[in-house]
């Protein structure tokens, strides 16, 4: 039985605003209520920007939509939400999503220890957090500890609708890439600078695999990294694809789905790609190391530092950039990559990841 006894599972509101990457990490919560509560009503709250990684989750009963950062649009919202909810988890913790929470009037609002920006007051209940769990998702399971959640049951999901997947049928055909073994993306470009490795470097793994394995090469891109997209692909002698500019986070996803692996540092994509299933290798400089993707296909690569994590807006303590992006090799990420390519797509299902590689 619930810590909160059965009559109040009945409505539970998830509340996961935003970024692409951290929505991916959320959708265990809602696959381990489904499981665990299976009549309950589940929602979830989104910003509209973020919603490809829910807007087709089986488990999810009804999403909420804030449609701009206007003031009415979040307004239209909690009037929606308001005094329909037994409980509400708010998986983000930060000020927004915290008075989100508190304006739903639920009379079990659960937030973490670790909840910014004075949103801490918003809730009723604040759950313990550590950082050395096995995968990011972990966290947010154990904030639901009381619903019974099961905390290993952590791997993301991703459900894709099927004009992305027809849209994305029709662009590999257009570059070209049916029939093209193995087709690897190069996710250079993330919303937190702090976290990319070198232009230089991705175009140098570009290449090897290129040369090694007869890999092409694809950089996917938003509309605002186009001339990025343009000037890694001008450093690299094979022939990458750009994807930049030319697709929804939708169409990115399906895409993505096609590759046979992916390579980028801790960003969306990258999370995408644990959820769809494609093997992985994620670079990861001053995130902390639960952020880290775990699977038998995925690979983790990042080197020893003693002051991870920090914060994007910190000042590195080793000195100018990030040197814990520095630090990871192109030969380590080449050697990593030819490993997953060699063993091909795995089928979905096992959660046991090797050890993060430092």
């Amino acid at each position: 039985m619930s810590y909160y006894g059965e009559p109040s599972l009945s409505k539970i509101l998830i509340v996961r605003l935003s970024a692409a990457g951290d929505v991916i990490q959320t959708t265990p919560i809602a696959r381990q209520i489904r499981r665990q509560h299976p009549d309950c009503h589940l929602a979830w709250v989104i910003e509209r920007k973020a919603l490809p990684g829910i807007a087709h989750n089986p488990h999810v009963d009804e999403i909420v939509t804030i449609d701009s950062p206007e003031p009415r649009a979040w307004l239209a919202a909690i009037r929606r939400l308001r005094k329909r909810f037994d409980i509400v988890v708010d998986a983000q913790c930060l000020l927004k999503s915290g008075l989100l929470t508190r304006l739903t009037a639920a009379p079990v609002r659960i937030g973490r220890q670790d909840a910014r920006g004075g949103s801490r007051r918003c809730y009723t209940r604040l759950m313990p957090t550590h950082m050395n769990q096995t995968y990011i998702s972990q966290q947010y399971l154990e904030q639901c500890a009381d619903l019974g959640l099961d905390v290993d049951d952590y791997v993301p999901e991703l459900h894709l609708a099927a004009d992305d997947h027809q849209r994305a049928a029709a662009l590999w055909q257009e570059l070209g890439l049916e029939g093209r073994k193995p087709v690897v993306a190069l996710i250079a470009f993330s919303a937190e600078p702090t976290r990319e490795w070198s232009a230089d470097r991705f175009a140098q793994v570009g290449d090897l695999l290129s040369e090694r394995v007869g890999a092409t090469c694809l950089v996917p891109g938003s509309k605002a990294e186009v001339s990025r997209a343009e000037a890694l692909i001008a450093r690299m002698q094979c022939r990458p694809r750009s994807l930049a500019g030319r697709t929804t986070l939708g169409e990115a996803a399906a895409l993505l789905s096609r590759c046979d692996l992916a390579i980028g540092a801790d960003t969306g994509l990258i999370h995408y790609s644990l959820a769809l299933g494609v093997p992985l290798v994620c670079l990861l400089g001053p995130s902390p190391l639960r952020n880290g993707p775990k699977a038998d296909t995925a690979v983790t690569l990042a080197s020893p530092c003693k002051f991870r994590h920090c914060q994007p807006a910190e000042k590195c303590k080793r000195g100018e950039g990030r040197p814990c992006m520095d630090e990871i090799t192109v030969e380590a990420v080449v050697e990593a990559a030819e490993a997953l390519l060699a063993r091909g797509r795995q089928p979905r299902g096992a959660t046991q990841p090797p050890a993060t590689r430092r």
